[in-house]
């Protein structure tokens, strides 16, 4: 499906996409404002920048485990996005991928994932608390802005990954980061986390 062929859309609602189908190019439904749902089958291996940008009405969506990156601006703008779905051959995602996503609740990050771009969840308000696993290497800037998670959960790492400028900027008062006790030492010292040690709670 190549670049832009969807683009402006307005009133398109949905969209199954068949079997055999192997990449959706750059913007290939950007600003559908109108879409609701979305199939895509396991032959779809890489999905284009901002591919689903603009979105506003689209909830939910499954990526099938075919894909291996949550590219640039994939769900950007996509103001009722609630819930997805996230493989566990995804290894990164991409910067400004769930920008103004601002009814995601809950994100389950696979722990295929090494990198978190930055902006990747920029203005994501209504995310409740999100547990990273031990894959996760980097956190990119203003990764997690202007979130109000009550809990980021660090727990099962083994080393402290690390975090661009202004990845939490917003922060809540209340929220906790929680890290594991054998590392609180290093973890509030490190770069950038030196910012958030006020909020860094051993486990």
């Amino acid at each position: 499906i190549g670049d832009n062929v969807f683009n402006n859309c307005f009133v398109l609602q949905s969209v199954s996409i068949p079997n055999g189908v192997t990449s959706i190019w750059d913007s290939a439904f950007n600003n559908c404002y109108a879409l609701q749902s979305v199939s895509i089958p396991n032959s779809v291996t890489s999905i284009g920048i901002g591919a689903f940008k603009g979105c506003y009405a689209l909830q939910s969506i499954s990526i099938p485990n075919s894909v291996t990156t949550i590219g640039d601006y994939m769900f950007s703008d996509c103001y009722s996005l609630q819930s997805i779905v996230i493989p566990n051959s995804v290894t990164g995602i991409g910067i400004f991928s769930f920008n103004n996503c601002y009814a995601l609740q809950s994100i389950s990050i696979p722990n295929s994932v090494t990198s978190i771009w930055s902006n990747a969840f920029n203005n994501c308000y209504a995310l409740q608390s999100i547990s990273f696993p031990n894959s996760v290497k980097s956190i990119g800037n203003s990764a997690f802005s202007y979130c109000h998670a009550s809990e980021y959960d660090f727990s099962k790492f083994s080393k402290v990954p690390t975090l661009g400028a202004s990845a939490f900027k917003g922060i809540f008062s209340s929220t906790k980061i929680l890290v594991p006790s054998a590392l609180y030492d290093t973890w509030v010292a490190a770069t950038n986390w030196v910012t958030y040690a006020n909020y860094i709670v051993a486990v």
